[in-house]
């Protein structure tokens, strides 16, 4: 009797499984036709099935927003993988806007040169995304980062003409400060003259 039932059962095994296949041969498919279709697009203009676009929440590749950015290394330091690598170069004092709901502005004395993110080792874990103050660094909803080339991991969001931009502004202000210094030294040595 223990033949005739696994016979059995490998029949009704079969059966199951071919109903699957035959069921799914019958219905549309629920394929995205990516590229062609955009899938950050709310309505994915020629899809019609059931799933929806990428999620106001999703968490893609890293941002930066430079003028909201204070260099205070926050991101860079907390990052638990090393990914952030950053420099900047002292400017003159301004606000930096927060992009944080209810955030104030921050005082701003240095200016990014480099903000490199190597999103091939990014855990997208978004440590650095709260420990940044003015909510400068975020997570956009990109995801096509497929590339045949190790170096195109690193995404570069200082421009190397807004590096050039940053350091002129530095050496123009760290001028300034060496012309206001010798008039402070004399200003003090009047003073106390007197």
């Amino acid at each position: 009797m223990g033949y005739f039932a696994n016979i059995g059962e490998a029949i009704v095994s079969i059966a199951k499984g071919m109903a699957v296949t035959l069921r799914t041969f019958f219905t549309t498919p629920e394929t995205v036709q990516y590229p062609d279709v955009d899938v950050l697009d709310p309505k994915m203009p020629g899809y019609k099935g059931h799933l929806k676009a990428v999620s106001e929440r999703y968490r893609g590749f890293l941002t930066i927003e430079p003028n909201s950015c204070i260099v205070d290394q926050s991101c860079a330091r907390v990052c638990p993988v090393d990914c952030i690598q950053m420099d900047g170069e002292k400017g003159p004092k301004s606000k930096a806007p927060s992009l944080v709901p209810g955030g104030k502005e921050m005082p701003k004395s240095r200016y990014l040169t480099r903000f490199d993110i190597h999103i091939g080792r990014c855990m997208y874990c978004g440590l650095c995304v709260e420990a940044c103050p003015t909510g400068a660094i975020h997570f956009t909803r990109e995801f096509r980062g497929a590339t045949g080339d190790y170096s195109d991991l690193i995404r570069r969001c200082i421009s190397e003409e807004e590096a050039a931009r940053v350091k002129k502004m530095a050496a123009e202000e760290a001028a300034k400060e060496k012309e206001a210094k010798p008039e402070k030294k004399a200003e003090k040595a009047e003073g106390e003259g007197q």
